[in-house]
């Protein structure tokens, strides 16, 4: 039930400014394969989470060995942005569970294994979102990021919570 709205020429066109080959089709979905500068891809997903016709952004990436570094940098990043402009930004981190554990905990975000799992997530959530006025329960207090983290962190190492760190983790939401 969700839309792929077409992107307007002027955000494509910044995008296309930075492309190596210029050989990617630049559409909705936007395909990213000759693209490898992290800062390029924050501006993106900024610009994207700009545009009021998008009201969230999946975003699948493939990463290991010498990229870690700059691929958790930019996972943290992609957090900030989606909390500061109230939409989900939906990471599909192909590396290993442990990695992408870690990610989502620096991230403050859930990440997924396969983009299925995430195009649920989000059509799950957008529509509950758009229910609501001003896209939040009146009664529902701001996220205590801090105690989140620590509860998090707090997780056994395969990253389940038991049932009295789960609920933690929700009073905190």
């Amino acid at each position: 039930g969700m839309e792929l709205p077409p992107f307007p020429d002027s955000y494509l066109k910044g995008i296309q400014d930075q492309t190596r080959a210029s050989v990617i089709k630049l559409q909705n979905h936007l395909d990213l394969g000759d693209l490898f500068d992290f800062g390029v891809y924050v501006g993106i997903l900024r610009g994207a989470l700009e545009l009021d016709e998008i009201d969230g952004v999946l975003f699948v990436h493939v990463y290991g060995g010498v990229e870690v570094k700059a691929s958790r940098e930019f996972a943290v990043k992609a957090g900030e942005l989606s909390r500061q402009y109230g939409k989900p930004v939906a990471m599909v981190l192909i590396n290993g569970s442990e990695e992408r554990r870690h990610a989502a905990r620096i991230a403050g975000m859930p990440t997924f294994r396969a983009p299925h799992e995430a195009m649920l997530a989000l059509s799950a959530g957008i529509p509950a979102k758009k229910a609501r006025p001003g896209g939040r329960l009146a009664c529902a207090d701001p996220l205590d990021q801090e105690r989140a983290e620590r509860i998090l962190l707090a997780a056994r190492e395969d990253g389940v919570l038991e049932l009295p760190e789960a609920l933690h983790l929700i009073a905190a939401a």
